[in-house]
Order: structure tokens, then sequence, then C-alpha cells
């Protein structure tokens, strides 16, 4: 597991502005890795702190995952209705690969799935 967090610090103070939670299952044949979460404070977005986030969390990946085979990869869920997110994920190359019907709660929503080589 890895956690990538983005902080400034105004005043001596330090503030988280957004963080990275992923995931790696490896075995000598293989490696995989999942981004379990991700988020940017709403003020901080736009401004380059997420691909800075992702872009960290995809060396760490490709470090636990040096044997890539075809399925190799980093996956992630997204809820279908956050299109900032997706268009997001696909600027920095992951494609769609599938949905899961009713995934999340709260509102029940479908999650889209995405997998970036």
């Amino acid at each position: 597991k890895a956690l990538f967090v983005a902080c400034v610090q105004p005043a001596r103070k330090r503030i988280v502005i957004g963080f990275a939670a992923l995931s790696a299952v490896t075995n000598p044949s293989a490696g995989e890795c999942e981004l379990e979460n991700m988020a940017v404070a709403e003020e901080w977005r736009r401004q380059g702190v997420g691909r800075r986030l992702l872009a960290a969390g995809v060396l760490w990946c490709r470090t636990w995952s040096s044997a890539a085979t075809p399925d190799s990869g980093l996956w992630l869920e997204v809820r279908a209705s956050n299109r900032s997110a997706i268009t997001f994920y696909e600027g920095a190359g992951f494609i769609v690969t599938g949905r899961r019907p009713a995934y999340y709660a709260h509102p029940v929503e479908d999650a889209i799935l995405m997998r970036k080589f």
C-alpha cells in the first residue's frame, strides 16, 4: 500500500490539499495495482495537484509491477456521474474497460472501470 499526500505550508502550518491511495498485488510472474482513492481539495483542482499525485502513484506501481503481463497495469473505479474525473483519467492514459452496476451506495450508482497499462 502507498499513500501520496500533497500539502501546502502557509505560515508554518501544513495543510493537506490532496492525496492518492494505492495498493499493489504482485507475484513472480505478474503485478497489478489499484488506485483505491484520490481526492484534491476543490480550490486546488485544475492546478496540477491531481496530475502530480497520479504520476507519483504510476511510478510507484511500475516499481511493484515490473514483471508486466497483458493483465498488469493500474486499475480504478469511478462513479459513472463523475465526468470530470473520467475525463481526467482518460487524459492520463486510462481506458474504460467495463462497468459495475450499482457498485456505489448513497446514492446507488454504477462504477466505471478503468485501466492504464
